[in-house]
């Protein structure tokens, strides 16, 4: 994916202890990194990242690097020795955060338990897929898996009001689609026939290794119904439009407006019936959804949702699953030439835990009582009368990454801590909107100072 890059610049930070005299701030520009050769006003880009870009080479386990990925790196490391360090800890009383953390990433990690399981523990959830037996069972089910943070036809996000910004809101957008955009669904060019080919391949063998009776034909419904879905999706330049994206509605009038989907069942396990409006980002999706719920064969949204069920999980089970997953998502899609270490997908399944432990732990670490800034005193103190908007599981403000690492930072006592609603409160709803071009205009928006990214190890510096 291409990222807007802006300038190679390495902040040099000026420290002194205190009672001494400041040392002089030395400069933020890193002049090493600009290419000189190349004129500004020929190529800006060019001259401010040639420098950085001529000798730096993307990681094979990664499909694009930059600055605030070396940022990431340096912080799961860190997350990783703390974990590590519970992980080896005998003496942690059971039940403890610092046994909850520790079990989790030993459990994580025991490779060879999970190749043993295979796909015995995806059969409890796909059995209750395939005894669904009408539209309102199967609405009720995707809520419940939205709930755990899984995918689904419908993604959303907490943020403030856009017309009224001290009233934080939900905005509901499309979703249900595999592919990063409708484009890969829909363009008859090679590379988009192929990508979908592949595609399919993948459905098939992942749909095989979970034990469906059809895994074909069920991955040639699911490519379909997928496409039927892309087609009446925004394209990313109507769903970057403010205004046609800001659309009120009141909860009670989901059902009237948008008809043929139950809103109510699907509402409900996430806590969302109890929101009197929202906003919906693209209206015209919403209603072509919801009356293709009882038009399109029950038997086709089954096999979608076990596909979508299977797909989210496939990081985290036995090594076909992982390889599977990897060989579509990562090499064709991202042009990713290896596979991260176990380790850092248990990082991803940290998403699917309760982050509050992971974040005490981290918290105790870094910053024990009696160090904690007068600063982040007071923005412990401003989140003791925060309630959030009263919402199940499933919701999260996707924004808002740093209140969220705030969160975990500060999470040592349980009153540090926003009120949650259930165990698995405010999770994120990103994942669920990887096809959406909402998701894609939240990130990239997102400003990287250095970045390279590759599309099958080309590199494709944004412009």
């Amino acid at each position: 994916m291409k990222r807007l890059l802006l300038f190679p610049l390495l902040v040099a930070v000026a420290c002194h202890s205190a009672g001494s005299a400041p040392e002089p701030a030395a400069s933020g520009l890193d002049v090493s990194l600009v290419d000189k050769a190349v004129r500004p006003q020929d190529d800006f880009f060019r001259h401010v990242n040639g420098g950085w870009l001529s000798k730096t080479e993307i990681p094979a386990d990664k499909s694009s690097y930059g600055s605030f990925v070396e940022l990431a790196d340096k912080s799961e490391a860190d997350i990783k020795a703390i974990v590590e360090e519970a992980a080896n800890n005998p003496n942690a009383p059971a039940g403890s955060i610092v046994r909850q953390v520790g079990d989790f990433y030993v459990a994580f990690m025991n490779q060879k338990r999970a190749d043993e399981l295979g796909a015995a523990p995806l059969k409890p959830e796909l059995a209750r897929i395939d005894a669904l037996k009408t539209t309102a069972d199967f609405a009720r089910e995707v809520g419940e898996l939205s709930a755990r943070g899984l995918t689904g036809p419908v993604g959303g996000f907490i943020e403030a009001d856009a017309k009224d910004p001290n009233t934080p809101i939900l905005y509901l957008v499309q979703a249900g689609t595999a592919l990063p955009d409708r484009d890969y669904y829909l363009k008859t060019e090679a590379k988009f026939a192929n990508i979908r080919a592949k595609y399919e391949e993948y459905l098939t063998k992942v749909l095989t290794l979970a034990g469906q009776p059809s895994p074909a034909a069920d991955a040639k419904a699911v490519l379909g119904l997928e496409t039927a879905l892309a087609r009446v999706q925004w394209t990313a330049v109507e769903s970057r439009d403010s205004l046609k994206t800001f659309n009120k509605y009141p909860f009670a009038k989901l059902a009237t407006e948008f008809p043929g989907f139950d809103w109510a069942g699907w509402a409900k396990p996430q806590g969302v019936d109890r929101v009197s409006e929202l906003v919906v980002s693209q209206p015209s999706f919403f209603k072509a959804f919801a009356a293709m719920v009882p038009s399109t064969p029950l038997a086709t949204w089954k096999s979608w949702l076990a596909a979508q069920y299977i797909t989210t999980s496939a990081p985290y089970l036995g090594a076909p699953f992982v390889d599977a997953n990897f060989e579509f998502f990562g090499k064709v899609l991202a042009g990713q030439q290896e596979q991260k270490p176990r380790v850092e997908a248990r990082d991803r399944a940290r998403q699917h835990e309760p982050r509050r432990r992971h974040g005490q732990a981290l918290r105790r670490a870094a910053f024990p009582r009696g160090r904690e800034s007068a600063h982040a005193a007071d923005d412990r103190q401003s989140h003791r009368g925060v309630s959030p908007v009263d919402f199940e599981p499933g919701l999260d403000d996707t924004r808002h990454a740093q209140s969220r690492a705030r969160e975990a930072v500060e999470a040592v006592d349980e009153d540090w801590l926003p009120r949650e609603v259930g165990a698995t409160t405010r999770r994120s709803w990103s994942r669920l909107t990887t096809s959406s071009a909402t998701s894609s205009a939240r990130r990239s928006s997102r400003t990287t100072t250095r970045c390279r990214s590759s599309a099958n190890r080309s590199i494709a510096p944004n412009g």
